[in-house]
C-alpha cells in the first residue's frame, strides 16, 4: 500500500497509487542508500550515512512513522540494508569490507563479519531467515549463517565487481549484478556432490544491460 523513497536526510513515504505523501522520516544521515520493509509491514529499515563521516542504520515504526532505534557505525556510509523475512535481523554492508548484523527488536549489533576483501554493497536473506547472501566489489556473493555469522560458501564464480542482489519472493533463488552489465540468476543451494565455487548453481545469465547494474 505504501512506497518508501530515499531523499536528502529523510525517507519519503507515499501511497502506492501516488495519491499523496503520508510520512517524512528524518534521520541524521545525509544519504539514504537502502530501504527495506519487514514482511508484516510494521518495521522499516533505512541504511546510509554521511560520506567520510559516519554510517547510520535507522529502525522505524512504519505504521506510526516514529523512530525505534538508530545505530551508527564505521566512518562512511553503509549499503545494502536488508531485513530477514521473520523480522528478527537486519544486515548492512560497509566500506570497511564488513557486514554488520543487528537484532531488529532492540537495534543491538549482534556481530560483524569480515570475509569480504572490498566494499560490501548488497545483502538479502533467504526465505527461512537462517542465511543471507552478501555481495561485494571483491566479486563474491557469499552465503552467511545468520545466527552465528559463519561463512558457508560462495554462491558464484568470481567474474566482476558486484553491486546488487535481489531474491525471488518465495524461493532461495537470487539475481546478482555488477560492472559487467550481466544479471546472473543463481540457486542458493548446490547438490552435495558438486564442488564448491563452481558454477553449477547458475540458472541462467540474462541479457547484457546498457550500463553497470
Amino acid at each position: 500500500q505504501r512506497i518508501a523513497v530515499s531523499g536528502n536526510r529523510e525517507v519519503l513515504v507515499h501511497m502506492a497509487d501516488g495519491s499523496k505523501l503520508v510520512q517524512r522520516l528524518a534521520g541524521k544521515a545525509e544519504r539514504i542508500l537502502a530501504i527495506a520493509y519487514s514482511t508484516d509491514g510494521n518495521t522499516l529499515v533505512a541504511g546510509g550515512g554521511t560520506p567520510a563521516q559516519f554510517g547510520e542504520v535507522q529502525f522505524w515504526d512504519a505504521r506510526a512513522g516514529k523512530p525505534l532505534h538508530t545505530a551508527r557505525l564505521t566512518n562512511d556510509t553503509v549499503f545494502g540494508a536488508s531485513i530477514a523475512p521473520d523480522g528478527s535481523r537486519v544486515a548492512v554492508g560497509a566500506t570497511d569490507n564488513t557486514v554488520h548484523v543487528f537484532e531488529t527488536k532492540s537495534g543491538k549489533e549482534l556481530y560483524k563479519i569480515g570475509n569480504h576483501e572490498n566494499w560490501v554493497l548488497g545483502s538479502v536473506f533467504g526465505v527461512d531467515s537462517k542465511r543471507f547472501v552478501s555481495v561485494s566489489k571483491d566479486r563474491a556473493a557469499k552465503i552467511i549463517d545468520a545466527s552465528s555469522g559463519a561463512f558457508l560458501e560462495n554462491v558464484n564464480v568470481l567474474r566482476t565487481e558486484l553491486t546488487s542482489i535481489a531474491r525471488h519472493p518465495k524461493k532461495d533463488v537470487v539475481v546478482i549484478g555488477g560492472d559487467d552489465r550481466y544479471p546472473y540468476v543463481y540457486n542458493m543451494d548446490r547438490p552435495k556432490n558438486m564442488k564448491i565455487a563452481d558454477d553449477t548453481t547458475l540458472i541462467r545469465k540474462l541479457d547484457r544491460q546498457d550500463g553497470p547494474i
